[in-house]
């Protein structure tokens, strides 16, 4: 059995996007999709529930984005900002992932709009830009103890490039353009890496001529030279300069290209500089594609001192070839400089004629220089084994020591741990059509270390009651404040706070009529405001259908309801004389099932032909529990039949008669009075705890009934002592821990509420509890750092969410998945039992 509903997020019109909630075999699942496609692939069809019941099976919905059922670059579109990012699938995470921000520069033929790009770690859009022609290894890096977003920017020819590296400082102004030093040499797009003596490293492709007879070519043929230099960024004074052409011959290339480097227009790139790394003993570690080598270069003499790899390999291999066996390789750098640790992205592909291995791979070797031998340490493998045929990056993380890689070519990137194991992987692109290339990111790195403040305003549009708001680049955003005017005599008041989730948030308009402006107010950490919105005026539009979309299948309206604020704004924009059918469902119990497909099935008999057609609102009993309590609901499938703000009637259970009967008792009935007045919408502004309410207030359970009858749910109860005050010494602050872990048999300590978690790896615990419907306790650490920090020492646990059983610690996310793994019952003695309908 299956029914779904569906909410527009934004403006009405082809492009808008559609979240579609399905309740399959009694579990909601949501996707997105743009309102085009559902008009062009579901509404069509006699059979609507199949097509979005199969896409609401997570498992096929990532299968269906690699395959390019959504595209080769699904992307997000926004209301308040122009550009789209990518809406990328995380096939794989961990709490052990580095928290951090990651830097892209996706291009390719399906990239709308291609350029620089930050994604926070769960892939949610935090800057980019369009100005520049092409932009290629965006990075952060520090120059004279100030952070810098570094990139190329130029125009593409081929495999090399020619343009200027770019320093922007955190307000996304270009602060310094570099360009290389010399007549006719243009910046390549391989390397800019900046030093920690304030030089700067690039590379340089410069077409001359070279003897090629030992290729059967010209003695004077044509070729691409590899240069690099190093140029001090202050001064833009050349420091040092190396080309390929003094110290290599073509014919120990490992490219094979017959064709060129007859004529100009094709010259023959027999090296391929793609990076340049520089130690401390002032030499020069680089890496050539195309001969298979790394490469030692004295710093003093540009004279060769080693060369690991290709054909004059100086190495013997002590790990069974496995050392210098990569190819067509990328990104050489020095891990440990002492211990002779050397990391690479290897390829080992260039396309069908030139392929080594059967996927592409992260490779960390160690070579000894006395003694001339070289080793694998540790190889990383993509979930799917990608074979990148070009481009590919690989970063050692500096907190916890793993490994980023991005797959250049494959439209991915994950993360491992220093031993191999695969952590977290992310794609932003079809992978069944990688081969062509559709998406790529030359490179892919990962940083904590950068802070936005761009010098713009926040963007904000208003349309059809619905106000979005977004702020390219900043990364101080903590929460967002709509504030009202009434009057230019007036001053702007606080209506509403949002957290900031995602890089757009929207606030549903509620008592819209009352205001003659707004503007919205940018939270920090404190939840302080520092920065305002421009001022937009106010433009009112009436009904519930200038708020938002209903989903439309054949006549069916259902309006599923996320917000308190959004439920309250649906009552309010509704005529008074329309009837409201409120149903109440959890995703857990088997009559709603049954109810779903009822209320579906009656609501197609009454076409929304004006505003005062009835209007049918689906409400989850468990995520909105201060809903549910303003109608008394103690048991699910629940409707309650709403008038001019009285409910005339409620039904209780999964009749069907008794739902149809009263449903057309109602619907054509022109007014009537209830028994109970609906619940005004809550006050936005929080009241502070006081000490006293704290250190009474019970444990905050999942919304189940405790042994005393008291029904505390995650949005209506107070997390244990969350607002007490401080410790006094580590002793007492132990106890009060011993005390909180044992709070309820299950007690989770998460970033946020399970209503509104703060972190990704919160956010799936909780999912994961309540999918096997766990009573749970749980504690918002965020809201108190004498918890939050003592807890790590207490249980010997450095991250978050910790989950305990009986007061004994599982651990995070990822041990919760491996003890289900091993165990499926594993939850089973905190399993709470359905409510019966009654």
């Amino acid at each position: 059995m299956a029914a779904l509903a569906a909410q527009q997020t934004g403006p009405v019109g082809p492009e808008s996007l559609i979240t579609i909630k399905v309740v399959l075999d009694g579990q909601n699942r949501r996707f997105k999709l743009p309102l085009r496609d559902l008009g062009a692939h579901v509404l069509p069809q006699k059979n609507v529930v199949t097509p979005l019941a199969v896409l609401a099976v997570p498992e096929w919905e990532n299968f269906f984005y690699d395959v390019g059922i959504y595209g080769a670059y699904r992307t997000t579109e926004y209301v308040s900002f122009n550009l789209t990012s990518p809406d990328l699938i995380q096939h794989r995470t961990s709490d052990k992932c580095e928290d951090g921000y990651v830097f892209l520069s996706p291009k390719g033929p399906s990239v709308k709009d291609a350029g620089p790009m930050i994604l926070d770690a769960e892939g949610n859009l935090i800057w980019m830009s369009d100005q520049y022609l092409t932009a290629i290894n965006l990075n952060v890096q520090t120059y004279k103890g100030k952070q810098y977003l570094t990139f190329w920017t130029g125009m593409q020819a081929g495999t090399a490039g020619a343009g200027e590296y770019k320093m922007l400082d955190e307000s996304y102004q270009v602060v310094r353009t570099l360009r290389p030093v010399g007549d006719n040499l243009h910046g390549d797009l391989h390397e800019f890496k900046i030093t920690d003596e304030g030089t700067a490293l690039i590379t340089i492709y410069n077409k001359t001529r070279m003897d090629m007879r030992d290729l059967g070519r010209s003695e004077r043929a044509w070729v691409l030279d590899s240069i690099f230099q190093e140029i001090d960024i202050e001064t833009n004074k050349l420091i040092f300069q190396w080309r390929a052409s003094d110290h290599y011959n073509t014919s120990e290339s490992m490219e094979s290209n017959p064709i060129a480097g007859y004529i100009s227009p094709w010259p023959f790139d027999y090296f391929h500089i793609n990076s340049v790394d520089k130690d401390s003993k002032g030499n020069y570690l680089i890496s050539s594609r195309h001969m298979h080598t790394l490469t030692y270069i004295d710093g003093q003499t540009g004279s060769i001192i080693w060369i690991l790899g290709g054909k004059r390999n100086m190495f013997e291999d002590v790990s069974e070839e496995l050392a210098i066996d990569f190819s067509w390789q990328h990104d050489a750098r020095w891990v440990s400089r002492r211990d002779g640790i050397i990391s690479l992205f290897d390829n080992r592909q260039a396309g069908v004629f030139h392929t080594s291995g059967p996927f592409s791979r992260g490779l960390m070797l160690q070579i000894d220089e006395t003694n001339r031998t070289a080793k694998v340490l540790q190889h990383y493998e993509s979930l799917q084994h990608a074979l990148s045929p070009s481009q590919g990056s690989m970063q050692v993380l500096p907190e916890t020591g793993n490994l980023f890689i991005g797959w250049g070519h494959s439209a991915a990137f994950s993360e491992f741990s220093a031993d191999g194991t695969l952590l977290c992987e992310s794609h932003f692109g079809a992978s069944w059509l990688n081969w062509w290339g559709r998406v790529v990111s030359y490179r892919a790195f990962k940083s904590r270390q950068w802070i936005g403040n761009p010098l713009t305003n926040p963007d904000v549009i208003l349309d059809s009651g619905r106000l979005s708001v977004s702020w390219n680049g900043a990364t101080r955003v903590r929460g967002w404040q709509l504030e009202g005017q009434v009057s230019e005599d007036t001053k702007f008041q606080a209506l509403e706070v949002l957290v900031k989730e995602e890089f757009e948030v929207t606030f549903i308009l509620a008592n819209q009529g009352d205001f003659a402006r707004y503007r919205v107010a940018a939270l920090n950490e404190e939840l302080q405001v520092f920065h305002y919105s421009d001022e937009i005026e106010n433009v009112t539009q009436d009904g519930v259908y200038g708020m938002m979309l209903n989903i439309v299948v054949g006549c069916i309206f259902v309006v599923s309801i996320s917000s308190e604020d959004q439920f309250h704004q649906a009552l309010k924009s509704t005529p008074s004389s329309s009837l409201i059918v409120v149903y109440f469902h959890t995703p857990w119990a088997a009559p709603c099932e049954q109810m779903t497909s009822i209320l579906t099935a009656l609501a197609s008999t009454y076409p929304s032909t004006s505003a005062s057609s009835p209007v049918f609102l689906s409400v989850n009993a468990e995520d909105l529990p201060e809903i549910s309590e303003s109608f008394d609901v103690t048991a699910v499938p629940f409707l309650a039949l709403v008038r001019d703000g009285k409910t005339v009637e409620t039904v209780s259970g999964s009749d069907a008669a008794k739902v149809r009967a009263a449903v057309e008792r109602h619907a054509s009935t022109s007014s009537s009075t209830g028994k109970a007045a609906i619940a005004p919408p809550l006050d936005v502004t929080p009241r502070p705890e006081t000490e006293s309410s704290a250190a009474a207030a019970p444990p905050v359970t999942n919304g189940q009934r405790d042994a005393n009858g008291s029904n505390h749910t995650e949005a209506g109860a107070t997390e244990p002592n969350g607002g007490g005050p401080a410790s006094n010494s580590m002793e007492e602050l132990h106890a009060r821990l011993a005390s909180l872990v044992k709070a309820a048999p299950v007690m989770l300590f998460m970033k946020g509420t399970p209503n509104a978690p703060q972190c990704g790896f919160s956010r799936q615990l909780v999912g994961i509890l309540r999918e096997r419907q766990v009573k749970y306790g749980f504690f918002n650490i965020l809201a108190d750092d004498d918890v939050r920090q003592g807890l790590k020492e207490f249980s010997d646990w450095p991250t978050f969410p910790q989950l305990y059983t009986n007061g004994e610690l599982v651990g995070g996310l990822d041990i919760v998945r491996e003890e289900l793994e091993s165990d499926p019952d594993f939850f089973k003695p905190f399993t709470a039992e359905p409510a019966a309908a009654t």
